[in-house]
């Protein structure tokens, strides 16, 4: 199953999440709202808080829940239901 098709952005490149520009104007280069977006990852440092303080909606990956994310999923296996959760 490839729900995500050509729709994943990694931290490759000049544009890396370490360096905090990895979301910038990720929105408006693809033409969706911040509030359409959603950012699922594994690490809160890199992948939920800077997506967050942009507006983007966000599913961290892993057994401890977050505080930060808009939810939390167990494992890769359930984000579908993480993105209906998110949007619901």
């Amino acid at each position: 199953m490839d729900i995500f098709e050509k729709n994943i952005l990694s931290g490759d490149g000049k544009k890396r999440k370490s360096l905090g520009n990895r979301f910038d104007n990720l929105s408006n280069q693809y033409g969706f709202l911040s509030r359409d977006v959603v950012v699922i990852g594994d690490q809160e440092s890199t992948d939920i808080i800077p997506a967050r303080n942009i507006g983007f909606k966000t599913i961290y990956i892993n057994d401890k829940k977050s505080k930060y994310a808009d939810v939390t999923i167990g494992n890769i296996d359930n984000v579908v239901k993480g993105i209906e959760k998110v949007f619901s």
